[in-house]
C-alpha cells in the first residue's frame, strides 16, 4: 500500500512539473509575440509544432493508455483538424474572440474524431490481433485520399483566404502565373508576411502539365496551387463544358442580338 501511494505521489509530482513547464513556455511565447520579438516565419513554425503536440497527446491516449495499436491514427487526426478548422472559419464573425473560438474548435474536432472512431469501432472491435490495426490503417489511407482543402476566390490585391503561415509548411508552391500571383494572389500575401520567398516558388502549372516539372512526388508532400485565374483557363473550361453539353443533349440554343 505504501509503495502504491509513493508511486501515485511521484506520478502526481511529475505531472505537475510537466504542466508547469507547458504554462511557462506558453507565457514566454505570448510575451515574445506581444513585444514583437517573434517574426512571421517563427510563428509559422510554431503552428505545426503546437499541432504535433496535440496530435502526440491524442496518440498517447490510444496507444499509451488504452493499449490499442492504431496504424491509421492520422486519419482521425485529419477528420478532427478539418472539422475544427471549418468551424473556426465559419464562426469568425459570430465569435470574434480568437481564444474562445479556438477552444470550441478543439472540442468540436475531438467530438467529430470520436464520432468517426465510434462508427469505425462498431465493425472493427469485433476483430482481433493485427486485423484491428490493419483496418485503422485502411481508414487513414482513405481519408488521406479523399480530403483536400481548396481556397477559391482570391483574384485581387488585398484579398486573403488562407493564413500565410501555411506556405511555410508547404513542400511545393505552384502558381498558374507567377507574375500574376506575385501581384494579387495568396503567394503575394505569404511573401509580404515573410513566410515565403519568391525563389521558393516551385513553378507554374503549365510546367507540370507539359511534364517539365514533377507534381506531388509522395504522399507526405504538402502542395499549394495558387490560382488567380487566367483567360486560357476560362476558355479551356468553357470548351470542356460545351463538349459535355453537346454529348448529353443539354442546354438551350439562343441568338445574341
Amino acid at each position: 500500500m505504501d509503495r502504491l501511494k509513493s508511486y501515485k505521489n511521484k506520478t502526481f509530482v511529475q505531472n505537475m512539473i510537466t504542466i508547469g513547464m507547458v504554462v511557462v513556455c506558453y507565457a514566454v511565447i505570448q510575451a515574445l509575440i506581444a513585444t514583437g520579438n517573434i517574426n512571421s516565419l517563427m510563428k509559422g513554425i510554431l503552428v505545426p509544432i503546437c499541432t504535433y503536440v496535440i496530435l502526440a497527446v491524442s496518440l498517447n491516449l490510444t496507444v499509451g493508455i488504452l493499449g490499442e495499436l492504431s496504424l491509421g491514427h492520422a486519419g482521425f487526426m485529419c477528420v478532427g483538424a478539418f472539422s475544427g478548422a471549418f468551424f473556426t472559419n465559419l464562426m469568425a464573425d459570430a465569435i470574434p474572440n480568437t481564444m474562445v473560438r479556438f477552444v470550441f474548435a478543439i472540442l468540436i474536432g475531438a467530438a467529430v474524431a470520436a464520432l468517426f472512431g465510434f462508427l469505425i469501432g462498431i465493425p472493427v472491435l469485433r476483430l482481433k490481433g493485427d486485423y484491428l490495426a490493419i483496418v485503422t490503417l485502411a481508414f487513414g489511407e482513405i481519408i488521406k485520399n479523399i480530403i483536400n482543402s481548396m481556397f477559391v476566390g482570391v483574384d485581387g490585391a488585398g484579398k486573403q483566404e488562407m493564413e500565410p503561415e501555411i506556405f511555410a509548411m508547404a513542400s511545393k508552391v505552384v502558381c498558374d502565373s507567377i507574375a500574376q500571383c506575385l501581384a494579387r494572389g495568396e503567394t503575394r500575401n505569404a511573401i509580404q508576411a515573410g513566410c515565403l520567398k519568391e525563389e521558393d516558388i516551385y513553378g507554374e502549372i503549365g510546367e507540370l502539365v507539359l511534364g517539365k516539372k514533377s507534381g506531388r512526388d509522395n504522399d507526405e508532400e504538402i502542395t499549394i496551387f495558387d490560382t488567380t485565374g487566367m483567360g486560357i483557363q476560362d476558355n479551356t473550361t468553357a470548351e470542356a463544358i460545351y463538349k459535355v453539353a453537346l454529348e448529353k443533349g443539354m442546354g438551350s440554343w439562343f441568338e445574341f442580338i
